[in-house]
């Protein structure tokens, strides 16, 4: 795998070509706080370790995701349609987004889940007849709701699912700055997320990242597997 030099004025931030000389194109982007419905400080900041609807809590986390590839997939449109990017359209296309600013102590894998896979935060249930909860469920969240000053809107949450969404073969997630890595001992890559569409247009070749997290999600099941890529 190499990165190529840039030398192009219109197309995206990185190409990265693989051994069978397939170019995996590459558009970064780095989520912000926003200003019409904002990610707020987490409430462990404002009221202790406990408190809070984590629905609430996550929400607008997500909603900075689903945004931020949103910008991008518009980008990639422009310049699958434009010669002079080099863009492709047998390329792999690759979202690649840092969420330093907005994840605080939510759980990076969750909040990514949640916006491209549609699954919700983990809950106990209460089954009939026993004292005991059950945890291992997961509440499906086909939508989540974008706040507007008077109205509200609804955002799809599972992207990677999406025929509409299939020339992106992936979407590159990390929550954190890149000093998080230095500071607790962890080699750069090792807190990567790669969410892979079910059925993209152009798929990235397995082990073709040998970094990270690579997640995904079957479109029969429903299950998602999540899994360390060696």
């Amino acid at each position: 795998m190499v990165l190529e030099e840039k030398t192009w004025e219109i197309g995206p931030d990185f190409c990265v070509k693989i051994s069978t000389g397939k170019k995996i194109w590459i558009e970064a982007i780095t989520c912000d706080l926003g200003t019409v419905d904002p990610v707020e400080p987490y409430p462990a900041m404002k009221s202790g370790p406990f408190g809070g609807n984590i629905e609430e809590i996550h929400r607008p986390r997500a909603l900075r995701i689903t945004n931020a590839i949103g910008t991008k997939f518009e980008k990639f449109k422009k310049y699958l349609n434009d010669s002079k990017s080099g863009v492709g359209k047998n390329d792999c296309l690759l979202i690649a987004i840092n969420g330093g600013a907005i994840q605080h102590f939510a759980d990076p894998s969750m909040l990514l889940k949640r916006a491209v896979f549609g699954q919700g935060p983990g809950v106990f249930v209460k089954i009939p007849g026993q004292e005991k909860l059950k945890g291992g469920f997961y509440k499906p969240t086909l939508t989540i709701i974008k706040k507007k000053e008077i109205s509200e809107e609804e955002i799809p949450a599972n992207f990677m699912e999406m025929d509409e969404f299939s020339k992106i073969s992936a979407v590159l997630y990390c929550g954190y700055e890149v000093s998080y890595s230095w500071m607790n001992g962890f080699n750069v890559g090792d807190d990567f997320l790669f969410a892979y569409h079910s059925n993209p247009k152009n798929s990235i070749p397995e082990n073709t990242f040998k970094f990270g997290h690579g997640i995904r999600k079957d479109s029969i099941t429903g299950s998602i597997e999540d899994k360390e890529q060696k």
